[in-house]
């Protein structure tokens, strides 16, 4: 059983995290319209205990007992409490322990999850607000519902100002060598396809407000798996298109993305452009390869036979870039965990490249360091077996002044260097909006 009392407003869930960042550190976000699964968004409140993954420690992942597959409970809600939890792409190293990896140096941990009472959920298609908390947490309620009385004189700008900044792209000549020793990868036939990324970072000329840039990226970059993410001293601000997993019902269902191209400067050649990636060969052949990994990985985890691809290769649109994405969708099978679920498409194929493991391991030879949250996953569990989680892309982490952001583009046989490494920048345009708009 859990609590729910409906309240009348809508309120700024980030101008409460503002006002209480310790009591409010995770906000989920669903900043974008018409797009898919867009209907909540979730403020988590007063946290119970977070557990941090150490590179020898036992997987975190095995605390999170929730039953995945079947529920007492019936509510339209998507969490009534349950655990936040983030994964950086290291976390792999839990997956698939021959792979090397780097260790990240930017002060985020491989992986915590927080056990969560308590949320301010917004339903975007009611347009109304609930308060949630767990059983024996009622008394939660009512310190929410005091907090969010203490904002009715609190307001946001709606274009907050930044201190000023410098921006440094890592040299484009280094991803093009990279190129091209991974050509010559797919030529020997190691690999059919990799995802390659590479970084930017940004220094402030002070500390910079983490809302203040959450709220320019949101508006650079509008997304439905957008997330502010505090971790001490350290925040992690998404801007995700992609779902990595999620369940429901007992149900899976992983959404990859895989086809880009770049937003055309007026509505005819925006059509033109969408049309061209959507019957492109390389990338519709790309796209299908993918399909094939993660029906793969889904198999894992799903009854035999159950598992259909539906939304096969449509277009979504967002505010840099074109995406061809599909859906993928399957019954689990009885007694899986939320760890069974995650080992079993973590890290996403569409953000390693394909055969899976080979494409890591050339990551790691190519990139020669962590990286961190990028390409990770964060989302919820919820004690009513639903879980839904992201993959970390369009993501920046923040410490104090310094900000670091990557984005990779998927490498096949055809692929010209000089289109992937454009393809680098244009994923990138939208987080460099929100630092420097018209950079």
């Amino acid at each position: 059983m859990f609590h729910c009392h409906e309240i009348s407003n809508s309120p700024d869930l980030l101008a409460l995290h503002q006002s209480k960042p310790e009591s409010y550190p995770y906000l989920l976000a669903s900043n974008t319209t018409g797009e898919v699964n867009t209907r909540y968004s979730i403020l988590m409140a007063y946290p119970l205990e977070t557990h941090v993954q150490t590179s020898h420690g036992e997987d975190i992942l095995r605390k999170i007992n929730t039953e995945l597959t079947s529920s007492k409970i019936q509510t339209d809600l998507p969490f009534i409490g349950g655990w936040f939890v983030f994964l950086s792409y290291e976390y792999a190293r839990f997956i698939e322990p021959k792979v090397p990896f780097f260790s990240d140096q930017t002060g985020l941990p491989l992986a915590f999850i927080s056990r969560i009472p308590a949320a301010v959920i917004l339903d975007h298609y009611r347009d109304c607000c609930y308060i949630v908390a767990q059983a024996d947490k009622e008394e939660l309620i009512t310190r929410i519902e005091m907090d969010l009385n203490q904002l009715l004189t609190l307001k946001l700008p709606n274009n907050p100002d930044l201190p000023e900044s410098s921006i440094h792209e890592d040299d484009p000549d280094i991803y093009r060598s990279q190129l091209q020793r991974t050509h010559q990868y797919i030529r020997d036939g190691d690999i059919f396809q990799a995802n390659l990324s590479r970084l930017w970072q940004a220094t402030f000329q002070e500390p910079c407000n983490p809302v203040s840039l959450y709220q320019r990226l949101r508006e650079s970059n509008p997304a439905p798996f957008a997330a502010l993410v505090k971790f001490n001293t350290h925040y992690i601000l998404s801007s995700s298109p992609e779902r990595l997993i999620s369940v429901k019902d007992g149900k899976a269902e992983t959404r990859p993305i895989a086809g880009t191209h770049p937003r055309g400067s007026t509505s005819q050649l925006d059509r033109e452009l969408s049309n061209t990636l959507l019957k492109h060969p390389k990338e519709r052949a790309e796209h299908v390869m993918l399909i094939d990994l993660e029906r793969n990985d889904m198999g894992r985890v799903c009854r035999p036979g159950s598992i259909q691809v539906k939304d096969k290769m449509i277009l979504e649109t967002y505010q840099h870039v074109h995406h061809i994405v599909s859906s993928i969708v399957g019954d689990l099978t009885a007694g899986q965990k939320v760890k069974d679920v995650v080992h079993a498409v973590f890290p996403g194929g569409t953000i390693t490249g394909c055969p899976k493991v080979r494409c890591m391991e050339i990551i790691s030879e190519m990139e020669k360091t962590a990286r961190g949250a990028y390409t990770g996953s964060l989302g919820y569990v919820s004690d009513h077996g639903q879980m839904d989680l992201s993959i970390l892309i369009r993501t920046m982490t923040l410490h104090a002044n310094q900000v670091i952001f990557r984005a990779g583009a998927g490498i096949v046989s055809d692929s010209i260097s000089e289109n992937e490494l454009n393809e680098t920048r244009h994923k990138a345009r939208g987080m460099i909006n929100a630092i420097q708009p018209g950079y």
